[in-house]
């Protein structure tokens, strides 16, 4: 498992959680799995991801309204994941 970067990390999900409570929690993720990707040297994506996981886990303990569907919420979760992934990697080539 790759080291984790944790001010790229940390820096991202503060990002992730501020456009979240402002907007959607998939335009915060895309924005902090960037920051987190752009930021960090090593494991980009990884990096990226721990962005959505931390956001995830906030969202799932902060008192957001939601789906009550567990389907719903699984795919939601799947989407987060990806899109920070994605986002991370895209900013990782940019930096280049």
């Amino acid at each position: 498992m790759p080291p984790i970067a944790w001010s790229p990390v940390l820096a991202g999900a503060a990002l992730s959680l501020a456009l979240t409570l402002i907007s959607t929690p998939l335009i915060g993720v895309a924005a902090g799995g960037a920051l987190a990707g752009g930021l960090s040297a090593v494991a980009r994506v990884y990096q990226g991801s721990l962005v959505a996981v931390i956001t995830i886990l906030a969202i799932a303990v902060l008192p957001f309204a939601g789906p009550d569907d567990t389907v719903i919420i699984l795919l939601t979760d799947a989407a987060l994941l990806a899109v920070g992934a994605f986002s991370a990697f895209v900013a990782g080539r940019l930096r280049r």
